[in-house]
């Protein structure tokens, strides 16, 4: 055994707590290289000094695709074996650095809190340069969550609230650096820990901004459902949801609405999606889970356009560009309903998000302290396996925080100017 390094991941609450390690080990096993065939000689880049997970991938990818998945053989820290690899992702298997879902042969816990699993996702986060958007934005979605009160038993025990979570990470395939990653939670059923079942905004479409009723594989995608052998009920609990709301005069909110879609989710998804610009999360890559297959609440996901950046990654828009509370009003039924009709508990809780979770501290801290584990050899690295990666001179946390702190002034004239 030749090495042995450490990734340290710290949260907010973990530095405060005394700074709690979470440690990923990185061990280099003569007889695990011989299982994907004696690659070590061929590497001209070695990242394990860097500190970084490394997970090594051997085989042929050749017929590789979103539905199609190949065999490699791995070697991740002490652990050996096989693994199904497949492209993850829709708009981004246009890219040369893909997304990857792995499902490893062994269960193993890659960090701690998330348990053993067998399935994760390796982000490539390709229009981003600083691999910190869709990561830390769903890490604030976790404390976002877990700051409600009275938040249910099943959101407050997950690992990150419901939404992803992830650390970077690095892979080499094939004896070559192959890029760095983000070692992601899936969007599976391990996120929510027991659901009944998930559903992912798949369009821009009517259903979807709860303006008619939904289809699946065309407005909302089934990605995870209990029982696959009993998922006929879940298209009608959710037109039942959106039903509810396209027939709302505004009175029922609490009432009616509120046994269908649970409205402090829907609220702190609003202030969030608002908060970041997110104008791809409005109508399409959010989550809806149920835990009794009639109440669903909302949950973050996808979230790499944020902080300003463009689709393509190749520009940014300006901090007073983009979704606010009266422009999202006008898009999604649900979202004019809490605007028209419960602006007062909308408004209560921005301003305790503000000062709190969604304060320029906490997201300063909580980016800050993710793009601390990525070292800049690394980027580099990464900047030359794949030239085309956009804006690798300004896709940074400086760039974020310096467009937050612009949006938050504009953000808060909106909410102060509310009676």
């Amino acid at each position: 055994m030749s090495s042995l390094n450490k990734y340290n991941d710290e949260t907010d609450e973990e530095s405060e707590a005394g700074a709690e390690e979470n440690t990923f080990l990185q061990v280099r096993d003569v007889d695990a290289w011989e299982a994907i065939g004696q690659l070590e000689e061929k590497i001209a880049f070695d990242p394990e000094p860097y500190g970084l997970p490394v997970l090594y991938l051997a085989g042929d990818t050749s017929a590789m695709s979103k539905d199609t998945a190949v065999d490699l053989a791995y070697v991740c820290g002490e652990r050996s074996g096989v693994c199904s690899v497949k492209w993850q992702g829709s708009s981004s298997l246009s890219y040369p650095k893909k997304n990857y879902t792995i499902k490893f042969d062994n269960a193993f816990e890659a960090k701690t809190g998330w348990g053993e699993q067998k399935k994760y996702c390796f982000k490539a986060n390709f229009i981003d340069h600083s691999h910190s958007r869709n990561v830390v934005s769903c890490k604030l979605w976790g404390e976002i969550v877990k700051s409600r009160s009275n938040v249910p038993a099943e959101l407050a025990t997950l690992p990150n609230g419901g939404a992803i979570d992830g650390f970077p990470c690095v892979i080499m395939l094939n004896g070559e650096f192959h890029g760095l990653y983000t070692w992601n939670i899936p969007k599976d059923g391990w996120m929510f820990g027991s659901p009944k079942a998930i559903l992912c905004a798949d369009a821009h479409t009517d259903a979807t901004r709860f303006k008619g009723l939904a289809t699946l594989n065309g407005d909302f995608e089934l990605e995870y459902v209990e029982d696959e052998n009993n998922a006929d009920w879940v298209l009608p609990s959710i037109n039942r949801a959106i039903q509810a709301v396209m027939d709302s005069d505004g009175s029922d909110l609490d009432t009616n609405i509120n046994q269908y879609i649970d409205i402090a989710s829907a609220i702190d998804y609003y202030i969030h999606t608002v908060d970041e610009a997110a104008a791809d999360a409005t109508d399409k890559n959010y989550i809806l889970v149920t835990f009794d297959g009639v109440k669903w609440y909302f949950s973050a996901y996808d979230r790499d356009t944020v902080y300003g950046l463009e689709w393509t990654g190749k520009m940014f828009y300006a901090p007073n560009v983009g979704t606010t509370y009266k422009s999202y009003a006008n898009m999604h039924r649900l979202m004019e309903l809490i605007y028209n009709y419960k602006r007062k508990e909308l408004k209560d809780r921005a301003v305790s998000l503000r000062k709190t979770v969604k304060s320029e501290a906490n997201v300063t801290n909580v980016f800050t302290n993710f793009a601390s584990g990525i070292p800049s050899q690394i980027l580099i690295e990464d900047a030359q396996k794949w030239p085309t990666i956009p804006s690798t001179n300004t896709s940074n946390i400086w760039q974020i925080l310096n467009w937050y702190r612009l949006r938050r002034e504009m953000l808060d004239a909106e909410i102060d100017s509310w009676n």
